[in-house]
């Protein structure tokens, strides 16, 4: 009589421990939904490996741009301010790498929350012609943006691949120059 109360409480106690098991898969499952919608609202760092949150902005001659409308190529993100030294210093190195990778299949937009004036006198003094979106922060609150210039690396699928948190400006070219050559050759 012993052995069956004795395997009676082993059959509870596997029991319970299947309840919580798949309460903690559950809880494991929504901690990680909820970190993918806090971090759609700007709540959370963008890590590599996420969908990158969807935008619309308008240019400072008018015209709008959707980052989704972009898919099926790699999308550089350069968060900057025309205020901004490094910024004007690095603009010309992202610019240059685009311009070395075909034309098609790499995009590069600028983004900042300037006035077309300003815009157009970043424009002068870095001679580079990619397009400038003017952000009201929005975009820069999703894409976490907390010290100028930041760089994100979108791929073909919409997938963050490379941000360049506290990087120096060689270490971020070269990282993002290796992840398009493997995008491409991957038949991006």
């Amino acid at each position: 009589m012993k052995s069956d109360s004795g395997q009676g409480i082993l059959t509870r106690w596997l029991k319970l421990l299947s309840v919580f098991l798949g309460a903690l898969v559950l809880l494991v499952i929504l901690r990680d939904r909820l970190a993918y919608y806090e971090q759609l609202k700007g709540g959370r760092p963008i890590i590599e490996g996420i969908t990158a949150p969807d935008f619309e902005l308008p240019t400072a001659t008018g015209d709008r741009i959707k980052l989704s409308r972009a898919g099926g190529r790699a999308i550089i993100l350069f968060f900057f301010s025309p205020e901004c030294s490094s910024c004007i210093d690095q603009a010309p190195y992202w610019s240059a790498l685009k311009a070395d990778a075909k034309e098609d299949d790499v995009f590069l937009f600028g983004i900042c929350r300037s006035s077309p004036d300003a815009i157009e006198s970043f424009y002068s003094i870095t001679h580079v012609r990619f397009p400038i979106l003017m952000d009201d922060g929005d975009v820069i609150g999703k894409y976490d943006v907390k010290q100028l210039p930041k760089v994100v690396l979108v791929d073909h699928e919409g997938r963050v691949v490379f941000t360049n948190d506290n990087l120096p400006i060689d270490e971020s070219l070269r990282i993002v120059r290796n992840k398009l050559e493997k995008l491409f050759a991957s038949g991006l």
